[in-house]
């Protein structure tokens, strides 16, 4: 089964990247710390989530390797964030 997708349009493109541009300041404003919380948190949603596992295997047939994908991504997240730790402790006291 082909399911058929919608090409996002030009004037939706625009409206979404000005809705996130609205949240950048709010982020800016969040130290180092509560930021990495963010990216963890997201990073463990996104490798618990049987909805996007279930929408990479619909897309790609490859149970294992979409399953991998989405753990490794959680784990390179974490691993970042533990280097960018080690690189803030040294620039902020």
């Amino acid at each position: 089964m082909i399911t058929p997708l919608k090409a996002t349009g030009e004037e939706e493109i625009i409206s979404v990247v000005a809705d996130l541009r609205k949240g950048q300041p709010a982020w800016a404003a969040m130290s180092v710390q509560e930021r990495a919380k963010i990216l963890s948190n997201w990073a463990d949603a996104v490798a618990s989530s049987d909805e996007l596992l279930q929408a990479l295997v619909t897309d790609t047939g490859r149970y294992f390797i979409a399953s991998a994908e989405l753990g490794r991504l959680s784990t390179m997240v974490q691993d970042w964030l533990k280097i960018g730790e080690t690189i803030f402790a040294e620039q902020i006291p």
